[in-house]
């Protein structure tokens, strides 16, 4: 396990993946993107389905980082956003 100020780097060809874990990302930031926690949640868990089927990843993370963590600096970065599709009632 590594303490909260070390920092970790796994090199990949020319990439480089700083470590980071899901304490980084804070609630009230993803909150500013998306307006309600429950949607937040849905719009996590679908693209993270999306991202363990092997669709690309919008963001530059490390390999190693799992898909939750992935969807959710997706998110974050203004990659996902959601779309609200009417359906009618025929």
């Amino acid at each position: 396990m590594y303490s909260s100020c070390a920092k970790v780097f796994f090199g990949f060809g020319d990439k480089k993946f700083e470590e980071k874990k899901m304490e980084d990302v804070k609630r009230e930031d993803l909150l500013k993107k998306i307006d309600s926690l429950f949607k937040l949640t849905n719009i996590a868990s679908l693209r993270a389905k999306e991202l363990n089927t092997g669709v690309k990843k919008l963001v530059d993370v490390s390999p190693f980082e799992k898909v939750t963590t992935t969807a959710v600096r997706e998110i974050l970065a203004g990659k996902v956003k959601m779309k609200i599709s009417k359906k009618s009632n025929e």
